[in-house]
């Protein structure tokens, strides 16, 4: 009788003991069983401990996270803007009439344990790292969208500011100040901003002149427990700290633009040499047309041409203003006589 009331003893200790499962401090779980979640979370406060769970005696367990800040050091958003560019702007670039920026970010959130789905699940407990962060990059493109279109492109380093604020703003606040602008408590000198601003110029001109009021309402929303932003409730996490570290154009709109200007140079030093063998022609109308354009390369920089001269008794060259470097170019230039030997007649000519 003792032995087997030893053995039933020996066998329920564990049992008792498979039950329990440890979540260690800043840590809190949620018990599964055979892969199915529990609605129950344990040590949500984060101080940790042992917890007995039944279903664990036949083979469950207890998955727990961390609550200690997690930071994300290089969060990419991108976005696009106006091409406000050169008027001149020649490539497909113009033709777009958007640009591609990048703001590198810095950003540090925390799980939160008492944040449940629809079926009392933790959110964030149903998540990971990786996925958190393509959610929040891909929630904050999609909010960038619409502030991004308002933004010229070469203001974009003067926009850093009203961008920052308008992701603190979607990060932190239940409803954002531009859909709650308290039209007369805001304090801007003569706005006429409406109660809820729609997307467009005006969302871009509120996040740059009512700052101080943007700043307060996050404030206030970071220090609220109880309030949070439609990205945090999504991935269930609260939103710490975040800083834009770099904005600039991606890689690819770089490399258009860089594209774009040596395009357009191109076209100025071949309007110039065309310019140059214009003035050329008037001020030595007798000189060879190989000379004319040895000339104006000269007076230009030693461009090289890409222009064929088809000889003919009639400039073909559009005639501007007369300059200097006419007189620098005919006077270091050697003509050729009809007969193919060198004369001085376009130095002699260069000095008249």
């Amino acid at each position: 009788m003792i032995i087997a009331l030893t053995i039933v003893l020996i066998a329920l200790t564990y049992l008792i003991l498979n039950g329990c499962h440890r979540v260690p401090p800043n840590n809190f779980g949620e018990p599964r069983w055979f892969g199915r979640r529990s609605r129950r979370t344990v040590s949500k406060d984060g101080k940790g401990g042992l917890f007995l769970y039944v279903p664990g005696i036949l083979g469950g367990s207890i998955e727990s996270a961390s609550l200690v800040p997690v930071d994300i050091p290089n969060l990419k958003v991108k976005f696009l803007t106006k091409n406000t560019f050169d008027d001149d702007a020649t490539t497909a670039n113009k033709n777009r009439g958007r640009l591609e920026a990048t703001a590198t970010c810095y950003f540090q959130y925390a799980a939160n344990s008492r944040m449940g789905d629809s079926g009392g699940h933790n959110i964030f407990l149903g998540s990971s790292a990786d996925a958190i962060q393509r959610n929040i990059e891909a929630s904050l493109e999609s909010k960038m969208g619409a502030f991004g279109a308002s933004i010229g492109s070469h203001e974009l380093n003067d926009m850093r500011k009203p961008i920052e604020d308008f992701i603190l703003a979607s990060l932190h606040c239940a409803t954002p100040p531009h859909k709650n602008h308290k039209t007369t408590e805001c304090g801007v000198d003569e706005c006429d901003l409406p109660e809820q601003i729609p997307v467009g110029e005006d969302l871009l001109r509120f996040y740059q002149t009512h700052w101080q009021n943007v700043a307060k309402v996050i404030k206030t929303a970071k220090g609220d427990p109880e309030q949070h932003s439609d990205i945090e409730t999504a991935n269930g996490v609260d939103a710490l700290s975040f800083r834009i570290k770099d904005i600039d154009f991606s890689l690819e709109t770089k490399k258009s633009l860089a594209e774009e200007a040596a395009q357009r140079a191109r076209l100025a030093a071949a309007d110039n040499q065309l310019e140059y063998m214009g003035k050329v022609c008037t001020k030595l109308p007798q000189l060879p047309q190989r000379d004319v354009l040895h000339a104006a390369q000269i007076a230009v920089g030693g461009v090289p041409a890409k222009i064929e001269i088809i000889d003919s008794d009639v400039p073909v060259f559009a005639l501007k203003n007369l300059g200097g470097g006419v007189e620098k170019a005919v006077t270091t230039t050697t003509t050729t006589g009809d007969s193919g030997k060198k004369t001085g007649g376009g130095r002699k000519g260069g000095r008249r």
